[in-house]
């Protein structure tokens, strides 16, 4: 796995890399020495921890791309766990995404084989669309009130813990959720939803 991450980390602008498994268990990593492992594994925690999170709220999530004022951070999903690429602030993201392409399917060949997955793994329910149909009942009163649809959506979003935009049809029905939307729009828009 070291050569697959050596090869990832010869991208334009890439600094150093780690792949996590989903509970954020540092699986392997390919860093400069100054970068010590106790920090690179609180890293992979720490991804693992807001990843679960993350995807709870809006379903699967696909490339996450962090940018500070030193460096730059691009996170992705491989194979049950998650590959993070550590860069400098300039880095291209189409560029890193292009030029790792191959290493990152030998990564999830890498890591399926190591993990074999359960042998009849129960589907999870289809969702049945409820988050996303309260969203768009929540726009349609926002369209008939007249009033500031971008504040008070984000006023919503807010509460909610959540943003509404990133509710798609197919996303998780999740009740707390639901509730905690419905109670936010009602108190914005004064009625119950």
């Amino acid at each position: 796995m070291s050569i697959v991450l050596k090869q990832l980390n010869a991208a334009p602008g890439v600094i150093g890399s780690l792949v996590c498994d989903a509970k954020g268990i540092l699986v392997a990593h390919d860093f400069p020495p100054q970068y010590e492992e106790p920090r690179i594994r609180a890293a992979a925690q720490a991804i693992g921890d807001r990843s679960s999170g993350l995807e709870a709220a809006v379903g699967l999530v696909g490339t996450v791309d962090l940018r500070f004022a030193t460096a730059r951070v691009v996170i992705r999903p491989v194979a049950d766990g998650k590959i993070v690429f550590l860069c400098a602030p300039s880095a291209n993201l189409q560029t890193l995404l292009l030029s790792t392409a191959g290493a990152l399917r030998r990564l999830e060949e890498l890591l399926g084989a190591a993990e074999p997955a359960p042998l009849a793994a129960p589907s999870p329910p289809a969702p049945s669309g409820a988050l996303h149909r309260l969203v768009q009942e929540i726009d349609a009163a926002l369209a008939k009130s007249g009033a500031d649809r971008f504040k008070l959506r984000g006023r919503i979003a807010l509460m909610a813990g959540f943003a509404l935009d990133l509710v798609e049809p197919d996303s998780p029905d999740d009740p707390a959720a639901l509730q905690k939307l419905r109670n936010a729009a009602t108190v914005v828009l004064g009625r119950p939803f």
